[in-house]
């Protein structure tokens, strides 16, 4: 039997994933994709320092080289899950501060359509990123999941 190519391997595990079938993320993987390019987009805007705890882990992520490093290679490695698809939304760390500080300030948004969901917009942030190697290194870190 052939081995699924990555973009299938990728469709496979995420509707395999715990927030997909929890209910959080959505039924369609394309609109967290959709989701993904509009928040990041508007994450990029924002002026504000960050808050206290998204300050904690900016904190963490200067001080501990071998985590940063570790994020910075699932933020790159997020591309990668499937070559004909543009995954990579979250192009650095500052990048991904900036997204966790517009989580925590702002309500999920709810849409009509169950297909377009976003019940848990740090799941769908890290959605490929923790599809990575390095991000399932990066989450086993104690200090970062916290």
């Amino acid at each position: 039997m052939a081995k699924p190519g990555p973009a299938a391997a990728l469709e496979a595990r995420y509707q395999n994933s715990f927030g997909r079938a929890a209910g959080y993320l959505p039924r369609n993987r394309k609109a967290v994709d959709a989701w993904l390019a509009e928040f990041v987009a508007k994450a990029r805007k924002r002026t504000a320092g960050h808050v206290p705890s998204v300050q904690a882990l900016a904190d963490l992520l200067e001080a501990d080289k071998s985590l940063r490093d570790s994020v910075n290679l699932m933020i790159d490695q997020a591309q990668k899950l499937d070559p004909g698809q543009k995954h990579k939304h979250v192009k650095n760390i500052d990048e991904m501060l900036n997204c966790l500080d517009e989580i925590t300030v702002a309500a999920p948004e709810y849409r009509l359509d169950p297909n377009e969901r976003v019940f848990f917009p740090m799941s769908a942030l890290f959605c490929y990123m923790m599809a990575t190697e390095a991000g399932w290194e990066a989450f086993r870190n104690e200090q970062f999941n916290d």
